[in-house]
């Protein structure tokens, strides 16, 4: 898969302006046009914001996506700390 490196960008600048990991998380779909894909959202926002798989579950787990049963609340909660606490590594563009 070939990741669009604005898009990377993109997600970022969203996370410094405090924009929720699942509205994140639909901008992806949006700009890629994929529906509701959860392997395009995790590929994204492992590489926009350098944390692990298993850091991101929730965001897979999430309401949006078929099958899913974390509310918007629940996956907030579990992954933006997360990405704030990694912010020195993904904070430098």
């Amino acid at each position: 898969m070939s990741l669009d490196f604005e898009l990377v960008r993109q997600l970022r600048e969203m996370a410094r302006r405090g924009v929720s990991i699942c509205d994140m998380a639909l901008h992806i779909c949006e700009v890629l046009g994929v529906g509701n894909s959860r392997m395009d959202v995790i590929a994204y926002l492992r590489e926009a914001f350098g944390i692990g798989l298993a850091e991101l579950m929730p965001v897979g787990a999430w309401t949006y996506f078929p099958g899913g049963t974390w509310s918007r609340e629940q996956v907030e909660a579990e992954v933006m700390p997360v990405i704030m606490r990694h912010r020195e590594q993904w904070d430098r563009d």
